[in-house]
């Protein structure tokens, strides 16, 4: 593990395996967890030889908490640290959640500089809340409920959160291993974030991907409808059209549903969310 500076002086601690391969996949964790949610997903790049990068969104796990920063625009800005400072070529991006909606940003700011290849898993995208655009996310009265309850009773509302990843059973301690992950982000970080996804979006950005892309989502995902993935392949598709994909070459943008996955692609139908997952990074 190393800290990388971004551009305001906030440490982004960078975990690191296989630092001699040229093969890169750099994993962006989602609200309100850490790195550590890719146990499964790093084990299985790492015997195979990949680098893996995976950082700590500020405000999460051991990164800094700072007093700002949690916007996309912001959150992108460490990412292009991450991936400038360690000369990442065409590396394989896969962002969970809001670590999605990030990457996302990031294809818009930054051109996809050093990314080969987008994977978005179970992203909040085009947004979290309600909008003309999105009639699929959630109410805003609801987000503002929520972000109370971080700021009054932060420990019960991420135990919720945490219990609501999952649509196949776990065992307690599965569940208590994913709701301390949730506590062990700062409390100032989770509650931006949160504001965050509240009320920003990733609308416009989803039509500036430029690297091929693949969206897996879950059939029973109560944060990101299977409304949402239709949009997010829709725009996707129509950006590369708009830039001549699509006539004498296929756009290269591909979908999958887990039906009997909640929100946790990655833990509910593990062993066909690790298949599917490594076939996509190997193509």
């Amino acid at each position: 593990m190393i800290y990388m500076d971004s551009y305001d002086g906030a440490k982004i601690a960078v975990h690191l395996w296989n630092r001699q391969s040229q093969k890169a996949v750099l994993l962006l964790h989602g609200w309100p967890f850490s790195y550590q949610m890719f146990e499964s997903q790093i084990s299985l790049l790492v015997r195979r030889g990949y680098l893996v990068v995976a950082p700590d969104m500020r405000g999460f796990g051991i990164s800094s908490e700072t007093g700002q920063g949690y916007g996309y625009d912001s959150l992108a800005a460490d990412i292009y640290r991450v991936i400038a400072g360690l000369k990442l070529q065409k590396c394989t991006a896969a962002g969970f959640g809001m670590g999605g909606a990030v990457l996302l940003r990031y294809m818009t700011n930054y051109k996809g500089y050093g990314i080969g290849k987008l994977i978005l898993m179970a992203a909040v995208a085009p947004g979290l809340c309600r909008t003309e655009m999105n009639v699929y996310g959630q109410d805003k009265d609801d987000l503002d409920k929520m972000i109370h309850r971080l700021l009054t009773d932060r420990p019960k509302m991420v135990q919720d959160i945490s219990r609501q990843m999952f649509a196949c059973p776990k065992s307690e301690a599965y569940m208590d291993w994913f709701y301390q992950m949730a506590l062990n982000g700062s409390g100032l970080g989770t509650v931006m974030a949160a504001v965050t996804m509240r009320d920003e979006n990733v609308e416009k950005d989803l039509k500036n991907v430029c690297v091929p892309a693949t969206i897996i989502h879950g059939g029973r995902d109560c944060f990101v409808s299977r409304e949402m993935a239709d949009i997010q392949h829709r725009d996707i598709v129509s950006g590369f059209r708009k830039r001549g994909w699509g006539i004498s070459q296929p756009v290269p943008v591909s979908r999958y549903c887990l039906k009997n996955s909640g929100h946790g692609i990655g833990w509910d139908e593990m062993e066909e969310f690790n298949c599917l997952f490594l076939r996509e990074v190997i193509q």
